[in-house]
């Protein structure tokens, strides 16, 4: 069995503030992605882990 990456309604912020909800996605094994978006909009947000997750499971 292949293990893939998946969020489930997660919510990411810094401190009390919400900087991403309702966060959901999946990445198949062997996948290649791509995540677009300006400068400081938190694209590597869920990824990093210097942001809590209030919600949710990953």
């Amino acid at each position: 069995m292949m293990i893939k990456l998946q969020a489930k309604d997660m919510d990411f912020g810094y401190n009390s503030s919400k900087i991403l909800q309702n966060v959901n996605f999946e990445i198949a094994p062997s996948k290649l992605v791509t995540i677009v978006g300006p400068n400081g909009s938190g694209k590597s947000l869920p990824l990093r882990g210097e942001a809590s997750s209030s919600t949710g499971r990953m």
